[in-house]
């Protein structure tokens, strides 16, 4: 069975100081992750992470179906950091954004 979005998603974690980036597929595989103790620097480590991520995986971000992005409760900075980065991958590729409760 496969998911609401036929393809690669991007999953962005900035809750924390533990930051986690993910691509999975349509069937919920993981194809590239990464977590890591970002502690105050999800502004300057997350776009780094996430475009390795997506080499990783063989991808672009225009390859991507949706983009899911947690939107706390959390860290109010490290939220706006993860929402802003999704919310400018969804401007620029047109796919989806979804916010996903922390908890």
């Amino acid at each position: 069975m496969t998911g609401p979005f036929p393809g690669p998603i991007l999953a962005l974690d900035t809750a924390t100081d533990q930051a986690a980036v993910a691509v999975v597929d349509d069937h919920g595989a993981a194809l590239a992750l990464r977590h890591w103790a970002s502690g105050r620097r999800h502004t300057v480590e997350l776009a780094p992470t996430v475009r390795a991520l997506l080499r990783e995986a063989g991808l672009s971000p225009a390859g991507l179906a949706a983009v899911a992005v947690a939107i706390g409760p959390g860290s109010y900075t490290g939220l706006r950091i993860g929402l802003s980065l999704a919310q400018g991958l969804g401007l620029a590729t047109g796919c989806p954004v979804v916010g996903v409760p922390t908890l």
